[in-house]
């Protein structure tokens, strides 16, 4: 049992029956083709949308990949996904490697041990305090949950230093999440952290409900504050260009891309009941009236 509890699989011991082996195995034992086998033996009683998630260990090649949705189309099954172990930081079905395990008498926990002192405490920065009075920009975004309100103020020398957004009627978690969001880049700023890093940070992550628009794809909310700090600091340096320019240089004619969009979201909480939304298996569903967008 510490030999399993250390792999998460009994494929390793080779003083057990080959049968047994053969018999016991995890997710990640079964090869992608067998995977999909499971799914179509009993995909064609099924008349809703199905699919089924391909669990490959942490070795699997791209070629093991490839093969796993070859596999599905030849089977004719509706829709699959692969997964390969260790590819997210946190994953739901996780096999123990037995290298990872820290006691708790391992565990950090002192300010010895974590290499503080009074010296560093005072050494460390200070956000600047906000002025009564700021002058920024907001900014309209379409999202997934809704429209996007994102107001950035700037400091007396142009820089971005706080951040607030405002998601339409939804309010509820999302905004919740967004204040959160927002918090945390005016204090990074305010710190003297460049927006540059801010938004490499914020711009690609992914959500459960992304929408395409005319200033390109939003994935979720930090992606669309990513961008329109993006987009700020672009106007920014756009003024201090004009400003350094000689009086004598010709000056170009400037042309603002129109930024009017589809007045289109997704309805962030549950239609029927109001609660929030969970993504399951690629379909928005409500586990609090049994709603879902697939039915």
């Amino acid at each position: 049992m510490q030999e399993i509890f250390k792999t998460g699989s009994i494929q390793h011991l080779t003083n057990l029956q080959k049968q047994l082996r053969e018999i016991f195995v995890v997710a990640m034992d079964i090869s992608g083709e067998d995977h999909m086998k499971m799914q179509a033996a009993f995909q064609k009683y099924v008349d809703n949308s199905i699919s089924k998630t391909i669990n490959l260990p942490n070795s699997a090649t791209k070629e093991e990949v490839v093969q796993s949705f070859i596999s599905a189309w030849k089977l004719g099954c509706k829709s699959c996904t692969v997964y390969r172990d260790g590819s997210r930081t946190i994953q739901i079905l996780n096999v123990g490697s037995g290298e990872n395990i820290v006691s708790a008498t391992e565990a950090p926990g002192t300010q010895k041990e974590q290499g503080l002192n009074l010296k560093e405490d005072r050494n460390r920065i200070t956000p600047r305090k906000r002025p009564d009075v700021m002058v920024g920009k907001t900014y309209r975004m379409n999202t997934g949950y809704g429209k996007l309100y994102i107001t950035v103020n700037n400091d007396e020398k142009g820089i971005p230093f706080e951040v607030f957004a405002t998601i339409g009627k939804s309010g509820g978690f999302f905004q919740e999440h967004g204040e959160a969001i927002c918090r945390l880049i005016s204090l990074s700023l305010r710190s003297g952290v460049k927006v540059e890093e801010v938004v490499k940070d914020l711009k690609g992550i992914r959500g459960p409900m992304p929408i395409f628009t005319e200033r390109g794809t939003v994935l979720s909310l930090p992606d669309a504050i990513g961008k329109v700090l993006e987009d700020h600091m672009g106007a920014v340096r756009q003024v201090e260009e004009q400003v350094q320019r000689p009086e004598n240089q010709e000056v170009l004619p400037f042309v603002e891309t129109p930024n009017s969009i589809a007045n289109f979201g997704f309805m962030p909480g549950c239609p029927d009941c109001g609660a929030p939304l969970d993504m399951q298996e690629g379909c928005i569903n409500c586990t609090m009236c049994g709603f879902s967008r697939c039915s």
